[in-house]
């Protein structure tokens, strides 16, 4: 899933250098690995982990409404990085598009670093019936 968006930005930076505009080609190349490396695989580990966190708790009737709120979820996280990156990039220093680029990076990576580093991993227990007993012997 990420490799993809990367290189739809490495495309569209070298089609930059190509226009001779190079400090948006940086950018592109900047946004496309945060992308590759921040965003989307943290987009997907909140997504992994929030179903399997929800859906341990069943409940057959709410549970249209739980993927939708997990789909609200992982939409929002993204929306918010989108929305920062086009408010670096256009608003706030739309002349410095290398500035921009570093300043959406540092925040979606040190994001990034959190969410993996608290956000526990997925345990898989199993009864101590199973680890006690023997296998039964293919004959």
């Amino acid at each position: 899933m990420t490799t993809p968006v990367f290189w739809g930005y490495l495309d569209y930076g070298f089609d930059w250098i190509l226009r001779g505009n190079n400090s948006t080609a940086v950018h592109n190349f900047i946004r496309g690995l945060t992308y590759m490396f921040a965003v989307s695989p943290t987009l997907l580990l909140l997504y992994f982990r929030l179903a399997y966190w929800v859906r341990r708790q069943r409940s057959g009737l709410l549970d249209p409404l739980v993927s939708i709120l997990i789909f609200l979820a992982g939409s929002g996280f993204f929306l918010v990085h989108a929305v920062y990156d086009v408010l670096l990039f256009t608003v706030i220093f739309p002349e410095t598009r290398i500035l921009a680029g570093v300043l959406f990076s540092i925040p979606a990576f040190s994001l990034a670093g959190l969410v993996w580093r608290t956000i526990p991993p997925i345990a898989l227990h199993r009864s101590s019936e199973e680890v006690l007993s023997p296998r039964p012997h293919a004959s």
